[in-house]
Formats: structure tokens, C-alpha cells, sequence
């Protein structure tokens, strides 16, 4: 787990983003996951649930 903290004082040094197509194409996409690569930390995943923000050191999935 990676606390608010941990990133304070860290550059980013790039972010990949998952999105979600509806099936039937209709409406815009939305964000599923963000992935921001930290100084030092690596690729951390950025994702709500249920109001609360889970940060995690994660790589990107395809």
C-alpha cells in the first residue's frame, strides 16, 4: 500500500490510463484505472472504491 504521502516530493515521470469502451459503442469512455510511474516508486495505481482512494504500486494490465 502507498500512502499520499509517499508521493509528496516525487516527480512524475509518465501515466498510462485503462478505459472503459461501453460494448454496444454508445457514450463517451470512461476512466477505469490511472496509473502514475513515481521517481523511485514505480508504477503506482490510482482507483476508487466505494469513496476511498486505493494507491498501489501496480504494473499497467494490456
Amino acid at each position: 500500500m502507498v500512502t499520499p504521502e509517499d508521493l509528496v516530493g516525487r516527480q512524475v515521470q509518465g501515466v498510462t490510463c485503462s478505459w472503459f469502451h461501453a460494448r454496444d459503442g454508445g457514450g463517451e469512455p470512461e476512466l477505469l484505472h490511472m496509473w502514475l510511474h513515481m521517481e523511485d516508486l514505480g508504477p503506482v495505481r490510482f482507483h476508487t472504491l466505494d469513496h476511498i482512494l486505493d494507491l498501489r504500486i501496480d504494473d499497467p494490465h494490456d
